[in-house]
């Protein structure tokens, strides 16, 4: 959906408790969920059932932060992002290259390539990243011992790759 789209759905369910939001809270949540509408209700209803909590009727930044830990915590998804990012091996990249991932922007159909991930990656870690120090994660994040989380398409060295569940993008971002 678009992100008008999402945003009315917002300030429908927001009017509906007798609730007003922040602009901050309306934008962050229009763009955490990648444009699937079930995002935006799960966070807006966890953000406004915390504001209610607190017996605010003004959903502020704060109570989206906690209403992000709620919906992460209690999503059906976590299974699958644990069995992607978890590793007992120290230093991993796991949770960090999924998260670049998410962030990366996509072709039309969701597809990147391995060197849309550098800037985002870099990014989270706070350094400089290059496509050898991160490829062994995005070729095991399509493999069955990850979950398939991602798939993989083309050729060696033209790889595209894409979310297979696109739940997982926005919940990637959220955790």
């Amino acid at each position: 959906m678009q992100p008008n789209e999402l945003e009315r759905i917002l300030d429908h369910g927001f009017a509906f408790a007798g609730l007003r939001a922040d602009a901050s809270v309306k934008d962050s949540i229009v763009v955490m969920a990648e444009g699937l509408p079930h995002f935006v209700h799960v966070l807006g209803l966890e953000a406004g059932s915390v504001a209610c909590e607190e017996d605010r009727d003004q959903v502020k930044p704060i109570d989206l932060e906690k209403g992000i830990r709620r919906a992460v915590k209690g999503h059906s998804i976590m299974s699958e992002y644990r069995k992607a990012t978890e590793s007992p091996q120290p230093g991993h990249l796991y949770e960090h290259v999924l998260l670049a991932c998410a962030l990366v922007p996509k072709d039309q159909f969701g597809y990147f390539r391995p060197r849309d991930v550098v800037k985002p990656l870099s990014s989270v870690l706070g350094k400089p990243a290059a496509i050898p120090a991160f490829a062994r994660h995005l070729n095991e994040l399509s493999g069955e011992s990850r979950g398939n989380v991602l798939l993989k398409e083309g050729r060696s060295h033209n790889f595209r790759y894409r979310f297979r569940n696109p739940f997982l993008q926005p919940f990637a971002k959220m955790v």
